[in-house]
């Protein structure tokens, strides 16, 4: 393509009158480039066969009560608690409840107290609440801090309050709180580690060598990582079942991931082939990110700078794009020759953002 453009300005020039001066030479503009930055976490969990609901739940969120007594028609009336007035726990519960129910938030702090102190099937009970109710109306940071107040400070209760969040499509608030909680399990490896984590690979090879479903899922784990920059040895990677229908999507973005880097063109490519899988969960972020290093790595030449803002014209228009990113992705879908060269300015600012909206996460892999 430069030798394209070189050859149409030789011609251009030998094509201009003899009699036209000369234009008053300028010095060129300077190019403020950057190194690209590191590629953007991504979760383990994104990009593996969905477990449907997330891990550890049992059951996705709900904030009606978790014990089904409490399901009564007459459970606020007073007659509940007339028919079990011997059962001090049960009535706590469902005074609890009643206050919730009336818009009273510091019976949620009740509910906790329960799931600390209770009898084992109240206590399951109110701990689902507890969390379900915390996770719906506080952000992680304010939510650990809520369950340490209570008491349920345990690698448990986070992992809980972190299925909760993933079920909730809030993964920057369930990456928080997985920070907490130690890799000790095979379960919470797969289940909150991030793709750049140290060690990972060692790791998912360790946990593949059980014989129960996780391990089936760590050994496709396993040779995703060993083989993600190659796409004919992937394809051999044989996934622990075929029920989801996003696999294919995942597989592509880990592939993406996989062989991440290179020239203006070569980011390009990965963020064309990101922008066709947006279904996944950080894909997104991935390719405004391609994107952004694109530009980086480029020289700003007029046919660059034009196939970058189509590229990010494609991504905006693609299926499943949210718009979590419109600043950047408008700003690269404009782009010309003379705000590349400027891009520095923008573009880091620019590129904090994309990285950083979910540094929790890269945390949580560490």
């Amino acid at each position: 393509m430069r030798a394209a453009l070189l050859a149409l300005a030789a011609c251009a020039s030998a094509a201009k009158p003899a009699n036209v001066a000369p234009p008053v030479s300028r010095p060129a503009p300077v190019a403020v480039r950057h190194e690209p930055w590191s590629r953007p976490p991504l979760a383990l969990a994104a990009v593996l066969p969905a477990r449907d609901p997330p891990w550890p739940l049992t059951e996705l969120p709900s904030l009606q009560p978790h014990l089904d007594l409490m399901m009564a028609h007459d459970a606020c009336s007073g007659a509940l608690a007339a028919r079990h007035a011997g059962d001090a726990e049960l009535l706590a519960y469902v005074s609890a409840w009643c206050r919730v129910r009336a818009g009273d938030r510091s019976a949620v702090d009740d509910l906790g107290r329960l799931a600390r102190d209770a009898r084992r099937d109240l206590a399951r009970a109110a701990r689902l609440d507890f969390v379900n109710l915390v996770a719906d109306d506080e952000p992680a940071r304010d939510a650990l801090h809520h369950l340490g107040a209570i008491g349920l400070d345990s690698p448990e209760l986070y992992d809980l309050l972190a299925g909760t969040y993933v079920a909730l499509d809030q993964p920057a608030d369930a990456a928080i709180a997985a920070a907490r909680v130690p890799r000790t399990s095979c379960e919470r490896v797969l289940a909150w580690s991030m793709l750049d984590a140290p060690g990972l690979d060692h790791a998912v090879a360790r946990f593949g060598l059980g014989t129960d479903d996780c391990a089936a899922r760590a050994r496709f784990a396993a040779c995703m990582l060993r083989d993600a920059g190659n796409e004919a040895l992937i394809a051999r990677c044989t996934p622990p079942d075929e029920g989801d229908p996003q696999l294919a999507d995942k597989v592509a973005v880990w592939h993406a991931y996989g062989v991440w880097g290179g020239d203006a063109g070569q980011m390009i490519s990965i963020a064309h082939q990101l922008a066709q899988h947006l279904v996944v969960a950080g894909a997104e972020q991935l390719a405004v990110a391609a994107l952004d290093d694109a530009v980086r790595a480029s020289s700003c030449e007029p046919a660059i700078a034009s196939v970058i803002a189509g590229a990010a014209r494609e991504l905006r228009d693609a299926e499943h794009y949210s718009g979590r990113y419109v600043a950047q992705v408008a700003a690269m879908a404009a782009l010309t020759p003379e705000q590349c060269r400027t891009y520095g300015a923008y573009g880091a600012n620019g590129s904090r953002e994309v990285r950083r909206a979910d540094s929790a996460a890269s945390s949580a892999g560490e």
